[in-house]
C-alpha cells in the first residue's frame, strides 16, 4: 500500500466513524426518537412518540401510552393523558390539582407521597402546574416514580399527563418523557 493509498484509508475511516458516531448520538436524542404522531383527536390534542410504544384508549378521555410488555402487565414507563370536564366544575387548577390528587394518588387507602414542590410551569404555551409523586398501587406492586403535569385548555377542559416508571428506571426514561410531553399541542 502506498503512502497515498494509507492516507486516504485512514481519511475513510475517520470520516466513516464520525458519520457512525453521528447517527449512534441522534438515535439516543430523545428528539429525534419521537417518530410517531398520535392525532386521532385533532381538533382537540396530539402529540408525538417514539418508535416501539402504543397508545390505548382505556376509556373516554383517558389514553395511555406504553411499551408493549407494560400492556401485558409488566411494570414499566406509561404516559397517561386524561382529559376532564371544564375547570369551572373547580376554581382554579390548584383546586383541581387538588381534586385530582385527593380522589386519586393521596386518598388515604393509597401509598403515594409528593416528593417535590409544585410549581408554576408554561406548558405548550399556557400556564400549568407540575409535581412529582412516588409511591404504589398495593404492596405486591413496585414502587413509581410520577411526573404529573395539569393545564388547562381554552374552553376550560382539564388536562392531566402523569409519566410514570418504576423508581429505579425513572431516570432511564426522563428525558423521553420530556421530550414527549415537549411535542404536546392542544387545540381547543
Amino acid at each position: 500500500m502506498t503512502r497515498r493509498q494509507g492516507l486516504a484509508l485512514v481519511i475513510v475511516l475517520v470520516v466513516g466513524a464520525g458519520a457512525l458516531f453521528a447517527v449512534v448520538a441522534s438515535s439516543r436524542d430523545p428528539e429525534t426518537m419521537l417518530v410517531n404522531t398520535y392525532d386521532l383527536s385533532p381538533a382537540v390534542f396530539t402529540f408525538k412518540y417514539p418508535t416501539g410504544w402504543q397508545y390505548r384508549l382505556l376509556m373516554q378521555n383517558l389514553l395511555m401510552l406504553a411499551q408493549p410488555p407494560t400492556f401485558e402487565g409488566t411494570p414499566g414507563p406509561t404516559l397517561t393523558v386524561q382529559r376532564s370536564f371544564p375547570l369551572a366544575a373547580a376554581d382554579s387548577l390548584n383546586e383541581a390539582l387538588a381534586t385530582y390528587l385527593n380522589e386519586g394518588p393521596l386518598r388515604e387507602d393509597r401509598q403515594w407521597e409528593i416528593v417535590d414542590d409544585i410549581s408554576t410551569i408554561m406548558f405548550d404555551g399556557r400556564q400549568a402546574l407540575a409535581l412529582d409523586l412516588e409511591g404504589r398501587e398495593a404492596d405486591d406492586k413496585p414502587e413509581l416514580h410520577t411526573h404529573l403535569v395539569i393545564t388547562e385548555a381554552a374552553n376550560g377542559a382539564v388536562y392531566i399527563f402523569a409519566a410514570s416508571a418504576p423508581v429505579g428506571e425513572w431516570e432511564q426514561y426522563r428525558a423521553v418523557f420530556e421530550a414527549i410531553l415537549e411535542s404536546v399541542e392542544i387545540m381547543e
